[in-house]
């Protein structure tokens, strides 16, 4: 998957706040395991929520944590000039919105554990 495929489908994942992320979490868990990293699942009490971790590295004290949230505010009854779950393109360049930021730190975060790390890299993904 190109990045940019990878962006509009991380994207394209409707993860209000008010509703479940395991669709979304389910995803990137099997992408990250098709790419050879083992991920941690932590479910909330009701289980309709969960927070994500994956280390990508070498697997030493010491590291870098990457953290971030799933949820988005939701975008009912306001006006939106585009879908806030997809890619935008304008004057050459791809726009998005609060949507992607979070979502898109995973799509480099596969490519991290093929360069030469000298330290990990921790991805928390919170719901």
């Amino acid at each position: 998957m190109t990045p940019i495929k990878m962006i509009e489908r991380l994207i394209a994942f409707n993860t209000v706040s008010r509703d479940s992320n395991l669709e979304l979490i389910e995803f990137v868990e099997e992408y990250l395991y098709n790419h050879g990293i083992g991920s941690t699942r932590v479910p909330n009490d009701n289980g309709d929520k969960s927070n994500l971790y994956a280390t990508v590295g070498p697997q030493e004290a010491g590291g870098v944590v990457l953290s971030g949230h799933t949820d988005v505010v939701p975008v009912d009854g306001q006006s939106w000039d585009t879908d806030p779950f997809g890619v935008t393109p304008k004057e050459g360049r791809g726009v998005t919105i609060e949507t992607s930021r979070e979502k898109v730190k995973w799509c480099y975060g596969t490519e991290m554990q093929y360069a030469d790390q000298q330290c990990d890299a921790l991805f928390c993904f919170s719901a």
